[in-house]
């Protein structure tokens, strides 16, 4: 069951997360009973660093295998952020293409460059970032690709350079931090399917974590997304199939899991600032979560594992509507608090959390921009 062919998407620092107690030797390895344990998991749960790679190797291929969602010799799109979890996965996709029973699916790589969002951030500074995503990218040696985020942008001269100016007017034009989180969110996940498309994958393999789940799911139910509850935290989120299926396999891990797996291995980060940097916990929706989670979970361990859990008993109602925006549940029911420009097209209806979005963006008319043929890759290798 671990791997594929059997059965047929940060938080976190590694420099802050401690030892298990005793680790000179005091406390054996709950596994092998023989080494001492160098990293505690849980609160009785300390793991030697042998154990520790075999564990999370074995909770990554096991999560492929057993839910069937990958077949043999299907292509999946990889996406890397630099960040804590993707660093991990990418790693686990690198070693199964090498171990003995490797996985059975081909993988390419890809990164999303959000930078230009990014204005209080010198160029210097982007292009540092961007040479270690390269970095990480080559030295996982797949294939990869990296796309700019105004690739998601429809222009009447088709320009890099038009593209780039309209998506920061866009998000310039969103009043709140809420707004441009959910709205990001939104378009980068449709780029990935895209780009998946254009690449021939047909899954998007994203390094979302239980503890990142968590958090998106308080944030959804806060942001009217409720309903999008069941696709935004299950295995395979098939909201979006006719490009590709977005799948989790880190949904499993705790993100003190994949902080002690990127140490146990040497692994580095790449830090990319991102609209949340340098602003307070209670700037936006999703950041408030955030911290409330994280600060239960250091008082109450089950905090992550309860709420993700919860949400996994949920289930959608197949026969509503789609959004045409986000592709989850929309119901056409006129909303009279919301202002008359409910959809970027005539023809689509849009879910109650993407109507709130949209009324936080000035410059509504850019939305239909968003409606594209897909993305154009800027560097494969």
């Amino acid at each position: 069951m671990c791997s594929v062919d059997d059965d047929t998407g940060d938080f976190g620092d590694t420099s802050q997360v401690s030892p298990a107690p005793d680790a000179g030797g005091g406390t054996p390895c709950m596994k092998c009973k023989d080494r001492p344990a160098t990293a505690l998991i849980r609160i009785k749960d300390p793991f030697c660093t042998p154990c520790l790679l075999t564990y999370c190797t074995h909770k990554f291929r096991a999560a492929i295998g057993k839910s069937h969602a990958v077949r043999q010799d299907e292509h999946v799109l990889v996406c890397f952020s630099g960040g804590q979890s993707s660093t991990a996965m990418l790693n686990l996709v690198k070693d199964g293409e090498r171990s003995q029973r490797k996985l059975r699916f081909h993988c390419t790589a890809c990164f999303v460059d959000e930078t230009d969002l990014i204005d209080f951030v010198s160029e210097e500074e982007k292009s540092e970032a961007i040479r270690g995503i390269r970095t990480a990218l080559t030295a996982s040696t797949l294939p990869h690709v990296i796309v700019g985020v105004a690739e998601a942008m429809a222009t009447e001269s088709g320009s890099d350079a038009a593209r780039s100016k309209k998506i920061k007017m866009l998000f310039k034009s969103c009043v709140s931090l809420t707004a441009k989180e959910d709205l990001l969110r939104t378009i980068r996940t449709r780029l990935f399917c895209r780009i998946a498309k254009e690449q021939g994958c047909t899954k998007v393999m994203l390094g979302n974590t239980g503890t990142q789940l968590s958090v998106e799911m308080l944030a959804s139910i806060a942001q009217g997304r409720g309903e999008s509850i069941p696709d935004d935290t299950s295995f395979a989120d098939h909201r979006r199939a006719d490009d590709a299926i977005v799948i989790r396999p880190m949904r499993d891990f705790s993100a003190k899991e994949v902080a002690l797996y990127n140490k146990a291995v040497g692994l580095e980060t790449v830090f990319i600032p991102s609209l949340g940097t340098m602003q307070p916990a209670n700037a936006s929706i999703h950041q408030l979560t955030e911290s409330f989670i994280v600060a239960l979970q250091t008082d109450f361990p089950s905090t992550v594992s309860t709420v993700f859990r919860t949400g996994e008993k949920l289930c959608v109602d197949p026969a509503v509507a789609k959004c045409g925006f986000c592709r989850g549940p929309a119901h056409a029911d006129p909303v009279p608090s919301l202002s008359p420009l409910q959809t970027p097209s005539p023809d689509r209806v849009l879910c109650y959390g993407c109507k709130l979005t949209l009324n936080d963006i000035s410059d509504i008319d850019t939305i239909d921009s968003l409606i594209v043929e897909g993305p154009r890759p800027n560097s494969v290798q």
